[in-house]
């Protein structure tokens, strides 16, 4: 990909562009080729994945079943969750001060305490690490934290990423592991990208351009090239992270969003859909935010969301239907994506609480499991025309990350 500027600015909202917040300098894409595969010692390959996403999409519907969790949680328990080598699901202590590891082969779970104890709003999203532990992305913690399903343990982990700037809350949602075995987290309010080195704990801190505001960033995705996206969530702009390859310095770049629409257009989370594109799903608005090489733009509109929408949807996984599934937020049903054909759907109902899930992991049998955060249960969502995909897909950090 040639790298190219942009000739206008983003303003932080739905108001006019305003120059003094973005320099359009800034404003560049990538310049690697995107048809360039990053080798890697990672135990996931980007041919085990590209069939999953190739997959015709099917034009089934989808059960939905809620299984509960006894004694109750904590209000906004979990976010996020992770899908393990042995197709249980972790997720990712919030305000519980445990974690939930979810066996959805049998419906049962089990609860590990967090070591030290938990932390309000502590940690949002995680990824696994190719030797089946899990790091979970600090969001008012200081540190990550380190899961060992094996023994059960959860212990916080690495360097101090405490911010003054950010008061010390909403620092990160979500992040990835790259294809240099290092952990990249997504910044909101930290004015700067962590990147967590699982092997030593230490925590580099990839600044953000100039000026260096919040980016209120929502997740992140990976693509083949070994690029990262961390799609706007919160507030314009998104970041493009560029690893080195050489062992030299990762750059950091501003991924400005196109023209706002009417109402701000936040987002919530990314979902690869090619080898250099991604979608996400709308949290305060109707439009799909589409990526491709370098460039967002607006998608279709999602049917039945109205402007202004409240934190519609947030976080979702694919399914081995062909299909892209985004459990409800503040909406009340299931929201489908054709990502080839920009077609988004409203599909079955079922959610009873505001914040019900947040989060969602694809299984290799096609199901999504959504992590409980205002219920004490969690989601699973059958769809018809679901078929098995190898567990190695599906824990990829292409697909399997918040």
């Amino acid at each position: 990909m040639v790298a190219t500027s942009c000739s206008t600015t983003a303003g932080r909202d739905a108001g006019a562009p305003d120059a003094s917040l973005y320099d359009p300098r800034y404003a560049i894409v990538s310049p690697r080729d995107a048809g360039e595969i990053q080798d890697t010692n990672l135990p996931w390959k980007w041919h085990m994945v590209a069939p999953v996403l190739a997959i015709p999409p099917s034009d089934g519907g989808i059960s939905v079943r809620w299984v509960p969790i006894d004694p109750p949680a904590t209000d906004r328990a979990w976010a996020g969750g992770v899908l393990l080598w042995d197709g249980g699901v972790v997720a990712i202590p919030f305000n519980e001060p445990s974690v939930l590891m979810i066996h959805p082969a049998d419906d049962t779970f089990e609860r590990w305490p967090v070591h030290g104890g938990g932390v309000s709003e502590g940690w949002e999203g995680g990824v696994l690490l190719p030797d089946g532990t899990v790091i979970g992305i600090p969001r008012n913690a200081s540190r990550f934290l380190k899961i060992d399903p094996a023994a059960g343990t959860a212990t916080p982990f690495g360097d101090d990423v405490s911010d003054a700037s950010d008061g010390g809350v909403d620092k990160f949602r979500g992040g990835v592991l790259g294809l240099n075995g290092l952990v990249y987290a997504t910044p909101s309010s930290a004015t700067y990208v962590a990147r967590l080195d699982p092997a030593t704990g230490a925590v580099t801190r990839l600044p953000i351009p100039p000026p260096g505001l919040p980016v209120r960033a929502n997740g992140a995705v990976l693509f083949p090239t070994g690029d990262i996206a961390m799609l706007p969530g919160l507030d314009p702009p998104g970041l493009l992270i560029v690893p080195s390859r050489t062992g030299g310095t990762d750059q950091v770049w501003y991924l400005l969003r196109p023209p706002n629409p009417p109402l701000p257009g936040y987002t919530g989370g990314g979902l690869i859909t090619g080898i250099a594109t991604a979608v996400a799903a709308p949290q305060q608005n109707a439009l799909l935010l589409r990526y491709e090489l370098g460039q967002i733009g607006w998608g279709a509109a999602v049917p039945g969301v109205a402007e202004p929408a409240a934190n519609s949807y947030l976080f979702g996984a694919w399914s081995t239907d062909g299909h892209c599934y985004v459990p409800p937020f503040g909406a009340d049903r299931v929201l489908r994506l054709d990502v080839a054909a920009d077609r988004p759907e409203m599909l079955e109902g079922g959610v009873t609480v505001f914040g019900s899930v947040l989060g969602a992991v694809g299984l290799p049998d096609g199901r999504i499991i959504g992590i409980p955060h205002l219920r004490s249960s969690w989601l699973e969502l059958t769809p018809d025309g679901r078929r098995a995909m190898p567990i190695e897909a599906m824990t990829s950090p292409y697909f399997n990350k918040l």
